[in-house]
């Protein structure tokens, strides 16, 4: 099907969109966009040994004691991981995993962190970060179609986008290039592997709707891929089937439109969720699943009356009950966003009898990672 691929060049972003959060041109936070959140793997004694076993020649920029929570997550609270690790190669990510694998190291994949929080605490293990340039590449498909007369020519048939692809970019950048489909990710922080493996989306449609294939890393490096042709490609509301500890890349289905009038589903799909959402204030989004098609978490939070309720640093916001938000980050703690999930999950499920599922995903040094994942 597919004949070849071309560089695809991302435009410059849109002013317009460029308020949310800062983070769509030069804020060093985009760095840490996606995904996904993804873990595995089972704890040992010897961790540091075992760990520096692991890293051992690995082509892969290491930090330690990293402070993830406040620099990599979008409530910029949390503890540190004791190992950071941004691979610069597929290979060195694959070699990483299977040494993780054989010494039962914990690792930890990171990709926005819009969904995840950081215990105070810290995490023990691995956690890998798939920012490096190998890792965000974005490539046109092209398909060659004949024309009569015996020619043939190249049809545009989509574009591959590497896990660590920050969608918002790639959403102003197909805009400018007239290129539609991914429009529903106007607004929401992801990198392409964390909003595929969550099917990440909202009121204007979801991810999983355009996805045609999926390329992963399994525990022990070894590349497997997903086709939305066969039955073992699902989407549903919040999840997709997929196994694999890593997504590697996913390839979406596009259609040539209007530049304008694709630009103006962007900023359609932002305005309405600037105006219904505080992307103002320092939040990761929505805190928990709706618990089913026809009925809202925030609705059930708001009539709950716990809209602009508060432990410590943390609040629920006044502009949407599913949004919780800290105040002052020199004194806020993962904690009292831990505590407020709890006091919401409880109130609710007394006030209306159903029990919430967080979104948000909490990471500690008690919680087990072996074959955990979650996404942003």
């Amino acid at each position: 099907m597919c004949g070849h691929e071309s560089t695809f060049l991302v435009l410059p972003v849109c002013p317009v969109l460029s308020a949310f959060h800062g983070r769509l041109a030069g804020d060093p936070i985009n760095a840490m966009e996606a995904t996904p959140v993804q873990s595995f793997g089972t704890p040992m004694s010897t961790a540091r040994d075992a760990t520096n076993l692991v890293l051992s020649g690995l082509d892969a920029d290491i930090e330690y004691d990293a402070p993830i929570g406040l620099r990599m997550t979008w409530y910029r609270v949390g503890g540190t991981a004791d190992v950071l690790v941004r691979p610069r190669s597929v290979e060195a990510l694959s070699v990483l995993l299977a040494r993780a694998q054989e010494r039962g190291v914990p690792v930890r994949v990171l990709g926005s962190g819009a969904n995840l929080l950081v215990h105070d605490d810290g995490i023990d293990g691995i956690v890998v970060h798939l920012d490096q340039p190998a890792f965000r590449e974005v490539s046109t498909l092209h398909r060659h179609r004949a024309n009569r007369g015996g020619t043939t020519s190249d049809a545009g048939d989509g574009l591959r986008a590497m896990a660590g692809a920050v969608t918002e970019r790639l959403v102003i950048g197909l805009a400018q290039q007239g290129m539609s489909g991914l429009e529903m990710m106007a607004g929401i922080p992801s990198t392409i592997g964390g909003a595929v493996r969550m099917n990440a989306g909202g009121k204007f449609g979801c991810i999983g709707d355009v996805v045609k294939a999926v390329g992963c890393l399994d525990m022990a490096g070894q590349p497997v891929t997903y086709h939305n042709d066969s039955r073992q490609l699902r989407f549903e509301y919040r999840r997709s089937s997929i196994v694999e500890p890593v997504i590697l890349w996913a390839e979406l289905k596009l259609e040539p439109d209007d530049p304008q009038r694709v630009h103006d589903r962007v900023k359609e799909i932002f305005a309405f969720k600037k105006k219904s959402q505080p992307m103002g204030e320092h939040t990761a989004g929505c805190a928990f699943k709706n618990p089913s098609p026809g009925t809202s978490a925030g609705r059930l939070i708001d009539e709950a009356g716990l809209k602009g309720f508060s432990i410590g640093s943390a609040y629920v916001s006044t502009r949407h009950a599913n949004f919780l938000c800290t105040t002052d980050l020199k004194t806020a703690r993962a904690s009292d966003l831990i505590a407020l999930m709890e006091h919401i999950t409880a109130a609710v499920e007394q006030q209306a009898g159903v029990h919430l599922e967080r979104e948000v995903v909490v990471w500690s040094r008690k919680s087990q990672p072996a074959g955990h994942r979650a996404d942003s």
